[in-house]
């Protein structure tokens, strides 16, 4: 496994884990909706199987 550094915010590298950034936000960030506790766990579980998934 090699580890590759990439500059930030730049789609063209970095195109799976900025799509899946956009969506975390899109999904956390409704407008008008307040933030359940079960969407909260939800958004908690999600973000920490990404984070200990290996590739």
């Amino acid at each position: 496994m090699t580890h590759v550094r990439t500059s930030p915010y730049y789609p063209q590298s970095n195109g799976k884990i900025e799509r899946w950034h956009k969506s975390l936000k899109g999904e956390c960030i409704r407008p008008g909706t307040p933030l359940s506790l079960d969407d909260a766990r939800r958004l908690v579980g999600a973000t920490s199987s990404i984070t200990t998934t290996s590739v």
